[in-house]
Protein backbone atom coordinates (compact mmCIF):
# COMPACT_ATOMS: atom_id res chain seq x y z
CA UNK A 1 0.00 0.00 0.00
CA UNK A 2 2.97 2.15 0.52
CA UNK A 3 3.94 2.18 -3.24
CA UNK A 4 1.00 3.24 -4.45
CA UNK A 5 0.56 6.22 -1.95
CA UNK A 6 4.46 6.62 -2.56
CA UNK A 7 3.45 6.49 -6.75
CA UNK A 8 0.29 8.45 -7.11
CA UNK A 9 1.95 11.52 -4.95
CA UNK A 10 4.81 11.54 -7.71
CA UNK A 11 2.23 11.73 -10.29
CA UNK A 12 0.44 14.43 -8.40
CA UNK A 13 3.56 16.53 -7.44
CA UNK A 14 5.06 16.10 -11.49
CA UNK A 15 1.11 16.94 -12.55
CA UNK A 16 1.14 19.87 -10.71
CA UNK A 17 4.53 21.41 -10.69
CA UNK A 18 3.58 23.08 -14.00
CA UNK A 19 0.68 25.00 -13.02
CA UNK A 20 2.60 25.34 -9.31
CA UNK A 21 5.89 26.93 -10.72
CA UNK A 22 3.66 29.72 -12.89
CA UNK A 23 1.28 30.28 -9.77
CA UNK A 24 3.85 30.96 -7.65
CA UNK A 25 5.99 33.70 -10.50
CA UNK A 26 2.71 35.22 -10.45
CA UNK A 27 1.60 35.82 -7.11
CA UNK A 28 5.38 36.81 -6.06
CA UNK A 29 6.33 38.72 -9.38
CA UNK A 30 3.64 40.43 -9.65
CA UNK A 31 3.71 42.33 -5.95
CA UNK A 32 7.26 42.52 -5.74
CA UNK A 33 6.80 44.75 -9.75
CA UNK A 34 4.15 46.67 -7.87
CA UNK A 35 6.66 47.65 -5.02
CA UNK A 36 9.41 48.54 -7.58
CA UNK A 37 7.01 50.40 -9.72
CA UNK A 38 8.79 53.73 -8.92
CA UNK A 39 12.16 52.14 -9.75
CA UNK A 40 13.44 51.97 -13.80
CA UNK A 41 12.06 48.85 -15.85
CA UNK A 42 15.68 47.22 -16.01
CA UNK A 43 15.64 46.89 -11.96
CA UNK A 44 12.16 46.34 -11.45
CA UNK A 45 12.69 43.14 -14.04
CA UNK A 46 15.79 41.67 -12.14
CA UNK A 47 14.58 41.77 -8.84
CA UNK A 48 11.22 40.64 -9.27
CA UNK A 49 12.32 38.29 -11.80
CA UNK A 50 15.21 36.59 -9.94
CA UNK A 51 12.66 36.95 -6.51
CA UNK A 52 9.52 35.11 -8.57
CA UNK A 53 11.87 32.40 -9.92
CA UNK A 54 13.05 31.77 -6.56
CA UNK A 55 10.12 31.57 -5.15
CA UNK A 56 7.77 29.40 -7.44
CA UNK A 57 10.54 26.94 -7.42
CA UNK A 58 10.51 26.74 -3.49
CA UNK A 59 7.17 26.75 -3.59
CA UNK A 60 7.46 23.81 -6.04
CA UNK A 61 9.17 22.20 -3.81
CA UNK A 62 7.15 23.05 -0.59
CA UNK A 63 4.27 21.53 -2.22
CA UNK A 64 6.41 17.98 -3.07
CA UNK A 65 7.42 17.86 0.65
CA UNK A 66 3.55 18.24 1.78
CA UNK A 67 2.10 15.95 -0.50
CA UNK A 68 4.74 13.15 0.16
CA UNK A 69 3.90 14.26 4.08
CA UNK A 70 0.26 13.36 4.24
CA UNK A 71 -0.06 10.79 1.58
CA UNK A 72 3.15 7.89 2.00
CA UNK A 73 4.63 9.62 5.37
CA UNK A 74 7.15 12.46 6.15
CA UNK A 75 10.02 9.62 5.89
CA UNK A 76 9.08 9.06 2.10
CA UNK A 77 10.50 12.53 1.41
CA UNK A 78 13.61 11.58 -0.21
CA UNK A 79 15.78 12.03 -3.16
CA UNK A 80 12.68 10.29 -5.42
CA UNK A 81 10.60 12.93 -4.27
CA UNK A 82 13.08 15.86 -4.90
CA UNK A 83 13.62 15.01 -8.17
CA UNK A 84 9.79 14.54 -8.96
CA UNK A 85 9.46 18.01 -8.24
CA UNK A 86 12.33 19.38 -9.69
CA UNK A 87 12.83 17.32 -12.81
CA UNK A 88 9.23 19.14 -14.50
CA UNK A 89 10.74 22.48 -13.77
CA UNK A 90 13.37 21.60 -16.30
CA UNK A 91 10.80 22.68 -19.06
CA UNK A 92 9.82 26.20 -17.93
CA UNK A 93 13.21 27.01 -17.15
CA UNK A 94 14.27 25.61 -20.72
CA UNK A 95 11.50 27.42 -22.38
CA UNK A 96 12.63 30.35 -20.81
CA UNK A 97 16.10 30.83 -21.73
CA UNK A 98 14.70 30.02 -25.03
CA UNK A 99 12.61 32.99 -25.14
CA UNK A 100 15.32 34.94 -23.94
CA UNK A 101 17.24 33.94 -26.69
CA UNK A 102 14.61 34.49 -29.29
CA UNK A 103 14.19 37.63 -28.14
CA UNK A 104 17.48 38.53 -27.88
CA UNK A 105 18.05 37.75 -31.61
CA UNK A 106 14.26 39.84 -32.49
CA UNK A 107 15.64 43.00 -30.22
CA UNK A 108 18.46 43.18 -32.69
CA UNK A 109 16.42 44.03 -36.11
CA UNK A 110 14.03 46.29 -34.34
CA UNK A 111 14.90 49.98 -34.67
CA UNK A 112 16.47 52.10 -31.84
CA UNK A 113 13.59 53.58 -30.13
CA UNK A 114 11.98 50.10 -29.79
CA UNK A 115 14.74 48.35 -28.22
CA UNK A 116 14.61 49.43 -24.66
CA UNK A 117 11.03 47.72 -24.62
CA UNK A 118 12.19 44.82 -25.98
CA UNK A 119 15.45 44.45 -23.97
CA UNK A 120 13.08 44.65 -20.84
CA UNK A 121 11.12 41.60 -22.25
CA UNK A 122 14.29 39.89 -23.03
CA UNK A 123 15.61 40.20 -19.53
CA UNK A 124 12.25 39.16 -18.42
CA UNK A 125 12.82 36.02 -19.74
CA UNK A 126 16.01 35.47 -18.93
CA UNK A 127 16.20 36.63 -15.04
CA UNK A 128 12.91 34.70 -14.35
CA UNK A 129 15.54 31.41 -15.90
CA UNK A 130 18.06 32.42 -13.57
CA UNK A 131 15.41 32.68 -10.85
CA UNK A 132 14.42 28.85 -11.30
CA UNK A 133 17.96 27.92 -11.23
CA UNK A 134 18.79 29.29 -8.22
CA UNK A 135 15.70 28.29 -6.31
CA UNK A 136 15.96 24.61 -7.57
CA UNK A 137 20.24 24.92 -6.29
CA UNK A 138 18.36 26.64 -2.85
CA UNK A 139 15.70 23.66 -2.87
CA UNK A 140 18.85 20.83 -3.14
CA UNK A 141 20.80 22.54 -0.32
CA UNK A 142 17.90 22.40 1.69
CA UNK A 143 17.54 18.40 1.25
CA UNK A 144 21.16 17.97 1.74
CA UNK A 145 21.26 19.92 5.10
CA UNK A 146 17.70 18.52 6.31
CA UNK A 147 18.17 14.93 4.92
CA UNK A 148 22.09 13.95 5.98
Amino acid sequence: MLQVKFAVAIIIVAIATRFLHALGGIVCGFPIALCLAWAPGSLRVFVAGILAGIFSAAGVIAFSYWVFSVLPGRESFGLTAMLAATVPLSLPIWEDFKKARTLSHLQAQLPEGAQGEASIMTNAARFSAIGDVVGVMLGFVWFACVYD
